[in-house]
């Protein structure tokens, strides 16, 4: 029998979205693209940003748009400033290379870490990641 809940069409089709009913909404969204290594593609729609786990000066939930990508560290200059002892002035980037984001550590006393892992230049970052900076803890989403 037909699942009523599998997906239809491909990777990479528009899907209508649904309304709670089931109806349609008239609208679509596109397909999250798949590349195969367990990495989503950005789609359009969606917004990538950092969310404040637990930091020093943050309050918890506050979001931090990423855009095509941005540095953070306590100096000023940086587009994600933190309050935090423990981080260096220019401490890691996210920047983004076609349709994926990476963080690289720039060079910081501390280090960073991504899922409690010591980041190597160029990681891929995934929805829910988290990176830790200092005492700060920001969580990637989309």
């Amino acid at each position: 029998a037909d699942d009523p809940f599998a997906p239809s069409g491909d990777v990479g089709d528009e899907l209508p979205l649904q309304s709670p009913t089931g109806g349609s909404t008239g609208r679509s969204r596109p397909a999250i693209q798949d590349d195969g290594a367990g990495f989503l593609a950005i789609g359009e729609g969606l917004q990538p940003r950092l969310v404040v786990e637990k930091g020093p000066g943050l309050t918890e939930g506050a979001e931090f748009p990423i855009g095509q990508g941005l540095t953070i560290g306590r100096s000023r200059s940086n587009e994600l400033h933190l309050e935090d002892s423990f981080v260096s002035h220019m401490h890691a980037r996210i920047l983004r290379r076609g349709a994926f984001y990476y963080v690289e550590d720039l060079g910081s006393t501390n280090g960073t870490f991504l899922n409690d892992k010591p980041v190597e230049d160029g990681t891929p970052v995934r929805v829910r990641d988290t990176l830790r900076l200092g005492e700060t803890v920001l969580r990637y989403e989309e």
